[in-house]
């Protein structure tokens, strides 16, 4: 199986989309396609069988045929430039009706005002004439050029020269105005690119600083950042201290305080102070690459209200061509008065065209991911967006979820302290969780690697390894009473591990974490919003029940001592009473982020893994996102249906009084090219105020 992605150039008709992408779907060995026009690119999924240059040509036959002008492209190739020419045409054109219309008004004699009418009808029309005669040689009849074209031509016939001219002048209009709105939805997508430098000050082997591509950085280069300027790439802060600026990245507004051994991710700005780094992550694997890769092939993704409307597209077009044959010439039949009859049809090919309705769904998708992003939450795809507005259980993981997974050591007890102290910071050498690196970082106890053999991970109980030529194990509780090693009843508020050597009990270790400050306000208003909040963990029930009680949440509704299969088992038992969301950060995470309904993973502390799993990824730590993520998905969709029902709505009333003679062609305009751009104003300010 093959991806590839290609440019796409002068292709602005969402329904010529539509038409192209159900074409080359239909060739041999194709599996999967999406034409996004708003970011001006096509993805194809195809078998390995398939020769990619061939392919290529037979699209571009494809989009050419449609919609005449279009080109399909390796971004390599060409880059997109201002066509002056294009532009100096379209200037000339409006120009030309201006000057003519005028004149038609300066004489007296109907044959010289028949003549400037006619002379203003092509200069604003002839484009589109041509590509409608192109189109009729190529056997296509319904799309918008030859609609209009035909409805403008059937006005100069009955007379109706300021119609006719009127019909092509707001169209092109709406055109040019639904261009630059479309291209200014993308500016909130596009600016991501501005986080992403290109370039980067590289340590060379004399010591100077050398500016390279960032994308010719390999893992372990030292680099230097200076004051005011972007991270071009994930590091580590190997010299200096400084304060960060990450609000791209998370929507955060306060610095972070960040020195030597601290991590930093691309897209922050430095500070006051100079930075060296050590390269964590190749170009394409950093954090400022992922977000912008997730946020591009969002749209790929459709929603079901997405993939309706292309096929209401279809469909819509010609049933109203089909009533508007039927008004113009088969009711004269009967009623007669053919002109009257003929001139009520053509209203029917102003407004057969379903830009309106076509163009409003993935626009407002394009507006409510783009605003996400701004507030440092990236959604993978306008699906899982339309998705929340029906979830209604929401799953906390709760360590680093609903708490801060930044664990004290509360209590050691044992015979031998000294021992326990020994055994514990061997045992959490290697750990990368929480509750491991607090015990590590927080014991004082000379210790040398060659020491530890044999480390192994035992999932859902804790670790066990070779230290000194004694097998130690750390973790939980099950663990001891499953090998049957003897161990007092311990009951204590906070997370206990367990120390065993040579599979005799030796001590424990008792850590506590602090639940989020935010947490308790977000439950609280999640429940007030209607859903219902759920705890899964594997700490045991005491920790689980302690954070869920003070957290308002129900101890029927608290799932503890889970291991990661029994993770996914509970998610499952939750699933059967609707659809739920999970949120979690870590590695054991992943299952259940892939099998819940829409999974969310916590950025800044989440591990690949989680995060690759996940639906929806928040790239800072705070819950309360949740609020504003179901308030946007909520705005969504009122948006979505507003502009459906609006423009379905006009429409069908247009058609309606137009059939009994009470609509002119100005209400057909308005139908077609007013609704179009009220419901695209409409979307873009509908998210104005997040």
């Amino acid at each position: 199986m093959k991806t590839r992605e290609y440019s796409v150039k002068n292709l602005h008709c969402s329904g010529c989309s539509a038409v192209i992408q159900s074409m080359i779907l239909k060739l041999p060995g194709m599996t999967g396609v999406n034409i996004d026009i708003y970011e001006e690119k096509i993805i194809l999924e195809y078998e390995d069988d398939v020769e990619d240059v061939s392919l290529l040509r037979t699209i571009n036959e494809i989009g050419n045929k449609i919609e005449p002008g279009t080109l399909f492209y390796k971004q390599e190739e060409e880059k997109e430039e201002e066509n002056k020419e294009e532009n100096y045409f379209k200037i000339i054109s409006f120009m030309g009706m201006a000057v003519f219309f005028i004149f038609s008004f300066l004489v007296k004699s109907s044959n010289f005002q028949f003549l400037f009418y006619l002379l203003a009808y092509l200069f604003i029309s002839g484009d589109i004439l041509w590509k409608a005669v192109r189109n009729i040689g190529k056997g296509k009849f319904l799309d918008e050029n030859f609609l209009m074209s035909i409805a403008s031509l059937g006005a100069m016939y009955l007379g109706e020269y300021h119609e006719a001219i009127g019909v092509m002048f707001f169209y092109k209009i709406g055109e040019i105005l639904e261009e630059k709105a479309v291209l200014k939805s993308k500016k909130s997508i596009s600016s991501l690119l501005e986080l992403r430098p290109e370039t980067a000050f590289q340590k060379q082997s004399n010591g100077s600083f050398q500016e390279v591509p960032t994308a010719s950085l390999h893992i372990g280069d030292i680099i230097q950042v200076k004051e005011g300027e972007r991270i071009p790439i994930d590091a580590e802060i190997i010299r200096g201290e400084s304060y960060l600026d990450i609000s791209a990245l998370t929507g955060e507004s306060l610095p972070v305080d960040v020195k030597a051994g601290d991590t930093v991710l691309s897209g922050s700005i430095n500070g006051d102070r100079i930075l060296e780094l050590k390269v964590l992550r190749k170009f394409s694997d950093s954090t400022i690459s992922k977000i912008i890769d997730m946020v591009e092939h969002a749209n790929a993704k459709k929603s079901k209200a997405e993939k309706f409307m292309s096929k209401f597209a279809k469909y819509y077009t010609p049933i109203v061509v089909g009533f508007a044959v039927l008004v113009g010439f088969i009711f004269p039949l009967f009623l007669g008065n053919f002109l009257l009859w003929f001139e009520r049809a053509i209203l029917f090919l102003v407004i057969s065209c379903p830009c309106a309705l076509v163009i409003s769904i993935p626009l407002t998708f394009f507006h409510s991911i783009g605003k996400a992003s701004k507030h440092g939450i990236l959604i993978k795809g306008a699906n899982y967006l339309e998705a929340l507005s029906n979830i209604k259980n929401i799953v906390f993981d709760k360590t680093g979820t609903l708490t801060k997974a930044k664990f004290q050591i509360e209590k050691i007890v044992g015979n031998d302290i000294k021992l326990v102290k020994e055994l514990a910071k061997a045992g959490e050498f290697y750990s990368k969780h929480p509750i491991g690196m607090a015990i590590y970082e927080n014991i004082s106890f000379p210790m040398e690697e060659k020491d530890i053999k044999n480390y192994r991970n035992i999932t859902g109980y804790g670790v066990s390894l070779e230290y000194k030529g004694k097998n130690i194990f750390l973790g939980k509780e099950t663990y001891l009473m499953e090998q049957n090693i003897g161990h007092p009843e311990v009951k204590e508020k906070g997370s206990v591990i367990f120390i065993t050597q040579e599979q005799e009990y030796q001590g424990y270790i008792v850590v506590q974490d602090q639940i989020k400050k935010e947490a308790p306000e977000t439950i609280s208003q999640l429940q007030t919003l209607g859903f219902s909040p759920y705890i899964l963990t594997g700490d045991g029930k005491e920790i689980a029940e302690t954070v869920g009680q003070s957290l308002g949440i129900a101890s029927k509704h608290i799932f503890s001592n889970l291991l990661p299969e029994q993770k996914v088992e509970s998610l499952q038992k939750i699933q059967q009473s609707g659809k739920t969301l999970y949120i979690g950060d870590g590695i054991n995470d992943a299952p259940v982020l892939a099998l819940s309904d829409i999974g969310i993973s916590m950025g800044s502390m989440g591990s690949d893994v989680a995060i690759e799993a996940s639906d929806i990824v928040f790239m800072d730590d705070h819950i309360e996102k949740l609020l504003f993520l179901f308030q946007l998905a909520k705005e969504n969709k009122k948006t979505l249906w507003t502009c459906i029902s609006f423009a379905l709505g006009v429409k069908i009333l247009v058609m309606i009084l137009g059939v009994f003679g009470i609509a002119n062609m100005w209400f057909a305009i308005f139908a077609d090219v007013g609704v179009t751009l009220l419901c695209i104003l409409y979307s873009a300010f509908s998210f104005r105020r997040y």
